[in-house]
């Protein structure tokens, strides 16, 4: 089960209701648990993450932290300074019917 809790602004998104963007922000949670267990299976401490990337300090603690507003920057950063990389994809879908 994740330790990671979504903010205020991911719970208002999953008020919307809007089930893409539901599973979408479950992906990027889920994405950002991945790397935080890496870091701790790796010894490494949040600084350390810190100091190999060269994207603002704030951006790799929102990852570590499981914040979905997290730019995508820093999950590339991060999951390279932990020895991983992360790969993203679009995919097709339903037409959504307008708002």
């Amino acid at each position: 089960m994740s330790t990671l809790e979504p903010d205020d602004l991911d719970a208002g998104i999953i008020e919307y209701g809007d089930a893409l963007v539901v599973d979408g922000l479950s992906s990027l949670l889920a994405v950002c648990e991945r790397l935080r267990e890496r870091r701790i299976q790796s010894g490494l401490s949040l600084i350390d993450v810190i100091q190999r990337s060269p994207c603002a300090p704030m951006g790799i603690e929102w990852v570590d932290e499981g914040d979905v507003a997290a730019p995508a920057e820093a999950l590339i950063y991060y999951a390279a300074a932990v020895g991983l990389a992360v790969e993203f994809a679009v995919e097709d879908v339903d037409p959504v019917e307008e708002r």
